[in-house]
């Protein structure tokens, strides 16, 4: 199989990709491992869909099994199929011992908030903050809560948050959290506007243009 997806990957045709990759539909059979090899060359949605459904395995709480069902979440997601969303991260969450944690925590949060269970996206984002996470993950989570709060017309409560996630200096920020903290600052300004708090609109606006 390693071989074979070589040569997946060396064809330039899109087209003939997927011819190829559809000889594999033919196979009986395809181990968890060998799935999770396939997944990242297969770009169409639709053949994705083919093979999980012809080759997911039963769920037992094992890394590779575990991967792919995270990876089955995110597709399901990207389908907005929130509330299968829900049931696979479920189904991650809920073992005792919980393999990508943060991954599934993030999706099961996103799928809250699109379905606008906004209390319970909250709830899911400040569980991932009391763990071990990356400034970037940080930012990732507090910017969740706060766009939480304003999903439900709470500008107030949007603008406190969102202000905790604003470091006092941008020195030594990745490329990834910048885009994050300037998210936040035109959620502080979006939600000043709306609620006429001028300190906070021009105080968020002089860091954005900064």
């Amino acid at each position: 199989l390693p071989i074979f997806l070589k040569c997946v990957g060396r064809a330039t045709n899109e087209k003939r990709k997927e011819q190829l990759l559809r000889e594999l539909l033919k196979r009986p059979s395809l181990s968890p491992h060998e799935l999770n090899l396939v997944l990242p060359y297969l770009h169409s949605s639709k053949l994705k869909q083919e093979f999980f459904n012809r080759y997911k395995p039963e769920f037992v709480n094992t890394p590779e099994i575990c991967t792919l069902y995270r990876q089955l979440a995110q597709f399901e997601f990207e389908q907005k199929k929130y509330e299968i969303v829900l049931i696979y991260c479920a189904q991650l969450l809920n073992q005792k011992e919980i393999f990508h944690y943060k991954d599934c925590k993030f999706l099961q949060a996103a799928a809250l908030a699109s379905l606008k269970h906004n209390a319970k996206a909250r709830q899911a984002y400040q569980e991932l903050l009391l763990t071990k996470l990356t400034n970037s993950e940080k930012l990732q989570a507090t910017l969740g809560i706060a766009q939480s709060w304003e999903a439900e017309g709470n500008g107030n409560k949007a603008i406190a948050v969102a202000w905790s996630g604003i470091p006092a200096s941008f020195n030594g920020c990745k490329k990834e959290e910048i885009i994050l903290i300037k998210q936040l600052l035109r959620l502080i300004i979006n939600n000043a506007e709306q609620t006429s708090n001028e300190i906070d609109q021009e105080d968020a606006l002089a860091i954005l243009q900064s």
